[in-house]
């Protein structure tokens, strides 16, 4: 139902809905003081109003930014997943700008727009260290920032989800290991007096810590001295249970024994040179105790050093896992899967090209 009147010379008009929160009613100036022209535009709101009310649609639609901060606040996520969806829409939030969600339309140049994104934020005589987006990270945002626009959907403030970007299917590499050669060349490099300073210490002992547990680095970075607990396997032998939590939240992790000897000569060195701040502190830090944050430049130098790579950090979390898989002589994949923090299908779709030729003694046993 709608009412025409006038007010100060001007038509208005007033229409009575029932689906827009708690408004019974909505006025819109109709800007003329022509009676039949006012009739007219009053006409094609009261349709409009109509339509928004039969197909359950706000008529007060919101803009991008403010959608994308109600789907972080109201929707069901890990810390992990928030803070992934976080950074992944801080760049849709950029690029959209300030415009309403129902104004937003083909979005098909935002892969091109975010591809270059690092590369036009660099300055003069300061080039960015930041490199292009990967193809999984693009697909990443490209799922979150549909997620938002169904939950736009949803809630009444859009009709029609825009058009998205369409990213390639996305080729599945196995993830690069160190090879048992390599590894002796690190582990030996690292052995040979290369340690020399606190720094090279701790860069040791947080190598030598991922490739013997498998942890993430920002688990390691998040690791403290009495996080560290010493259990038996059997007999005299024991071994170290590492109390991490990363992304998929705390767990204890089973490490190599030989990380046992590792880390109590780092412990050593601290104390020798009075670097030692307690069990509270962190095992891998900077002079301030602060946790370690970018360590690239030095493991790219280690690298070098023992004739290996490049490689990425990351690298010995998949070197723990290979080693594992191809060279344990029953793996048991779910044991494996709850010790590295991840699940038997990402485990079976990365790491599950063990050729043939590397397990017939186990196939013929």
């Amino acid at each position: 139902m709608s009412t025409l009147f006038c007010r100060n010379g001007v038509w208005q008009v007033r229409v009575s809905v029932k689906n827009q929160g708690t408004r019974r009613y909505i006025w819109r100036s109709l800007r003329t003081a022509d009676r039949g022209v006012a009739e007219k535009a009053a006409a094609e709101f009261a349709m409009e109003v109509m339509f928004h009310e039969r197909y359950g649609l706000s008529l007060f639609p919101k803009r991008v930014a403010s959608v994308i901060d109600e789907w972080l606040a109201e929707e069901d996520l890990t810390p992990a997943m928030r803070k992934a969806a976080t950074k992944s829409l801080r760049y849709w939030k950029e690029w959209i700008g300030d415009r309403l969600v129902t104004e937003v339309g083909d979005l098909s140049d935002y892969l091109a727009w975010r591809r270059g994104y690092w590369k036009r934020h660099s300055r003069v005589g300061k080039p960015t260290t930041k490199a292009n987006p990967a193809d999984r990270t693009l697909v990443l945002e490209v799922q979150t920032m549909r997620r938002v626009f169904a939950f736009a959907r949803r809630r009444g403030w859009l009709a029609i989800e825009p058009q998205m970007p369409v990213m390639k299917k996305i080729k599945r590499n196995r993830r690069p290991a160190l090879t048992p050669e390599e590894q002796q060349r690190l582990k030996g490099m690292l052995e040979n007096g290369w340690a020399d300073t606190p720094h090279r210490w701790m860069i040791k002992a947080l190598i030598l810590t991922l490739l013997l547990s498998g942890i993430r680095i920002g688990e390691a970075r998040t690791l403290r001295w009495s996080d560290l607990e010493r259990t038996k396997i059997d007999g005299p032998n024991s071994t170290f249970l590492l109390k991490v939590n990363g992304k998929t939240g705390e767990r204890e992790v089973v490490a190599y024994p030989e990380l046992i000897t590792i880390l109590l000569h780092y412990k050593g060195y601290l104390l020798s040179k009075k670097l030692w701040r307690g069990e509270s502190s962190r095992l891998f830090a900077d002079c301030r105790g602060q946790p370690i944050r970018d360590v690239r430049e030095s493991w790219h130098n280690v690298c070098e050093k023992a004739g290996i790579g490049p490689f990425a950090l990351y690298c010995l979390r998949h070197t723990y896992i290979t080693n594992h898989i191809k060279y344990s002589e029953h793996p048991d994949v779910f044991l494996l899967a709850r010790n590295c923090g991840t699940s038997v299908e990402m485990i079976e779709k990365f790491y599950s090209d063990v050729r043939t030729r590397d397990a017939v003694k186990r196939l013929t046993q």
